[in-house]
């Protein structure tokens, strides 16, 4: 569970955090990661109490119990909507910049269609392949984090980070909002905590997932000040891939073109996690195995992605669907596990009445 959240939570947003988190608080944008993830600890805690209610119950199974069948059911949907969404904006964000960086010959259609076809093998293959993929690629994650910040540590001058809490508590708080954002990925606990073998360890995952993602934030963040400075982030919508540019290493010629090959790597495991919460979700919706079935839920699925990954304009309206995928995060991350834990508590006091 720990793998898979932290997957999960780290994606296209990781490069274009660290100017979204200074953008008021200046200098102070790392303390603003650090505020950010206020809110997703609040949503581990809340998530596993409303999950341990109906430890052997599928989210979908859940949300029908809680609310009855109707309403229940329009939850449901709505969960397995927002979940494709999210891939659809991950997905789209993905090809962009893999154009723009990487592959600029190269249409947007195909990058899209490659990563698609990347989710697709590895949701067909089943939880355990997923799980095992999670893990693998937090090393890599580690490794390429490793790679951006060891070399940049000779640009750093320390004035950019200072004075530190000058610019007051309200423009921290305000920028901690906007950073919140970048932890999506907490939600898919209310659909991988049935399907983990240690349901009494999801909530020390979780937490470790959070503080861990916090602190990469935090770290890329101060970095990224420390090397370029936050008034010149404010013009730059990528700094890690700037602060990288700065940097020679002996035996790479362009070090941003190597993490950026990493970067497409780990970029993938949002998609494939929430692409398996929908198809998985859908599967239960309409009451079939998931493993039996799901290439006749992939193929559809895919092509409903494809599609809508092909909607964009550009990068920019991207980041502007992004940004109400993280409103849609909130929602669901907050709002489902407290519907759930609410309901539980009512049936209870009506229970009691009646006896």
């Amino acid at each position: 569970m720990l793998f898979i959240i932290t997957g999960t939570l780290i994606g296209t947003d990781i490069i274009s955090l660290p100017s979204k988190a200074s953008e008021n608080s200046a200098q102070n944008g790392w303390i603003s990661i650090i505020v950010g993830a206020v809110l997703p600890f609040i949503m581990v805690i809340l998530i596993e109490r409303a999950c341990r209610l109906y430890p052997d119950m599928t989210l979908i199974d859940i949300v029908k119990t809680s609310l009855g069948k109707v309403v229940g059911t329009i939850a449901a949907v709505f969960f397995i909507l927002f979940a494709s969404y999210i891939t659809i904006v991950v997905v789209r964000v993905f090809s962009e910049i893999a154009k723009l960086y990487l592959l600029p010959e190269t249409p947007i259609p195909v990058i899209a269609l490659t990563e698609i076809i990347i989710v697709a093998y590895v949701t067909i293959k089943g939880v355990k392949t997923l799980a095992r993929l999670n893990e693998i690629l937090f090393y890599l994650l580690v490794f390429s984090i490793l790679m951006i910040l060891l070399p940049s540590i000779k640009l750093f001058d320390y004035t950019n980070i200072l004075p530190v809490g000058n610019i007051g508590l309200l423009p921290i708080i305000k920028d901690g909002i906007n950073t919140s954002f970048s932890y999506a990925g907490v939600d898919v606990m209310l659909v991988f905590y049935t399907l983990t073998g240690k349901k009494d360890e999801v909530m020390k995952a979780g937490i470790i997932a959070v503080a861990a993602v916090m602190t990469i934030y935090t770290l890329i963040t101060a970095a990224c000040i420390l090397s370029l400075g936050s008034e010149a982030m404010q013009k730059i919508m990528f700094p890690p891939i700037t602060m990288i540019k700065g940097v020679s290493l002996p035996v790479i010629e362009r070090p941003e073109t190597f993490f950026l090959t990493f970067w497409m790597v780990l970029t993938t495991k949002p998609a494939i996690n929430y692409s398996y919460c929908a198809c998985f979700s859908t599967a239960r919706l309409l009451g079939v195995n998931i493993e039996k079935n799901a290439k006749y839920i992939l193929i559809p699925y895919c092509i409903i992605i494809l599609a809508g990954a092909s909607i964009f304009k550009d990068i920019i309206q991207a980041f502007e669907f992004a940004g109400i995928a993280g409103i849609l995060f909130f929602i669901v991350g907050l709002g489902y596990p407290l519907l759930i834990l609410i309901t539980k508590y009512l049936f209870k006091r009506k229970d009691r009445r009646i006896d």
